[in-house]
């Protein structure tokens, strides 16, 4: 009969056979609270047979529906600046950058420093919204209409970036919120030729 492993009795750890396996999950953080809550929330999507009828409506249709769901407060907040699809693209926008920031809000420990990882990928959305517009000269409001702040860097942040005069004086102020700044080859690239192309490959 093949010997048995022997195990430590305080801690169940094998000192023979198998050696140990490394953790999957970091240490610390309230997972089964925050997957209790976020499952919580799947009651306030919309159910697959819903879609069908949303391909058959139009966007003022669409709007009242909405309206009568977990939506309802960003579409009664924008409905007086927007409507018909510039709407309906705004509040669900704002209401994904509410549902991520709340999930984040549940989060402790460590668990929260990963889905904090995770969200901050809107930084870099962000970023390039902002570097579009002041390099294409669009009106700062227009600009803020894109943002979709879900990250750890704020609306107001970004807006004060629409402040600055050149894609370089952002790339730089972007540096301080631990966005790392493209190689000097494609910076030079860019005060030649004024393609912003690569400079957003680059935060891809």
């Amino acid at each position: 009969m093949p010997r048995r492993p022997a195990c430590s009795s305080e801690r169940g750890e094998c000192i023979l056979g198998l050696p140990k396996l490394p953790r999957l999950l970091p240490p610390g953080g309230n997972y089964a609270y925050v997957n209790a809550r976020v499952k919580a929330r799947k009651r306030n999507l919309l159910t697959g047979d819903a879609y069908p009828k949303l391909m058959k409506m139009g966007p003022g249709q669409i709007a009242r529906l909405l309206g009568e769901t977990a939506y309802r407060e960003e579409m009664l907040m924008l409905a007086s600046r927007y409507e018909g699809d510039e709407l309906l693209e705004m509040a669900l926008n704002a209401n994904l950058a509410r549902t991520y920031c709340d999930v984040l809000g549940f989060c402790k420990g460590e668990l929260r420093d990963m889905v904090k990882l995770y969200l901050d990928r809107w930084n870099v959305w962000n970023l390039k919204t902002v570097m579009r517009g002041v390099h294409h000269r669009i009106p700062a409001d227009e600009v803020l209409e894109g943002i979709v702040p879900a990250g750890s860097v704020t609306k107001d942040d970004f807006a004060s970036l629409l402040e600055l005069e050149s894609v370089e004086q952002i790339i730089e102020r972007a540096r301080g919120w631990g966005l790392d700044a493209p190689p000097a080859d494609i910076l030079e690239r860019f005060a030649k030729d004024r393609n912003l192309g690569p400079v957003e490959d680059f935060y891809d």
